[in-house]
């Protein structure tokens, strides 16, 4: 008799547990269900490999400032040293050179940046410059009312007004004059490091 009732309530025990496994399972066939049903792209996921690319590969430094795609297709990438461009199989790179006035602006890269019209701006620790596909020269631009300025990051306002960010403050492109002038009257931009534009046209300036 105690052998039967010790053999019921291990049946029970066990189809207890069975069921439990059951559910538990269940709710995980739901909830895998439910998260390839929101998101069915994982099923498809594609899986990501780098390639590192360094000194030993043409690239002038190893030590990186900057780095971006123009439309032409070819990497941009800015050193310590040197401008580097890349277009998927070898380096080509842009040193400065004291001598040639139409070599690149002296300076860590800062900045790399491509505008509407297709002109390559290039911001370094000793001011900026364009660069021309054609010739493959550079052009240095002038920071009007001061010698020398180290130049930062660039910012296209809503207004379409070309702004540099600098050591000396926020500065703006004045086509007419061929030169950055200084934007702000204040001192507040001193150090400005970024900027950004909210949706009611404020600007929003890091130093």
């Amino acid at each position: 008799m105690q052998f039967e009732k010790l053999a019921q309530a291990s049946c029970r025990n066990y189809t207890l547990a069975h069921l439990l496994m059951r559910i538990h399972i269940n709710h995980i066939c739901i909830f895998l269900g439910f998260i390839l049903f929101i998101n069915p792209n994982l099923v498809n996921a594609q899986q990501y490999y780098f390639n590192y690319l360094t000194a030993e590969d043409g690239l002038s430094s190893n030590i990186l400032n900057y780095i971006t795609k123009d439309t032409r297709g070819y990497l941009w990438v800015g050193c310590d040293n040197a401008l580097n461009r890349y277009d998927g199989s070898k380096f080509i790179k842009y040193v400065h050179n004291p001598k040639d006035s139409t070599s690149i602006t002296g300076g860590a890269i800062r900045a790399v940046f491509e505008d509407k019209d297709g002109i390559l701006w290039v911001s370094t620790t000793d001011g900026v410059c364009t660069f021309d596909y054609k010739s493959e020269k550079f052009t240095k631009i002038r920071t009007l009312g001061i010698e020398n300025t180290s130049g930062g990051t660039f910012y296209v306002t809503k207004k379409k007004e070309f702004i540099l960010c600098s050591q000396k403050g926020l500065y703006v492109y004045e086509k007419t004059l061929q030169g950055f002038v200084k934007y702000l009257k204040s001192n507040v931009d001193v150090d400005a490091s970024l900027m950004l534009e909210d949706r009611f046209g404020n600007l929003l300036i890091g130093t």
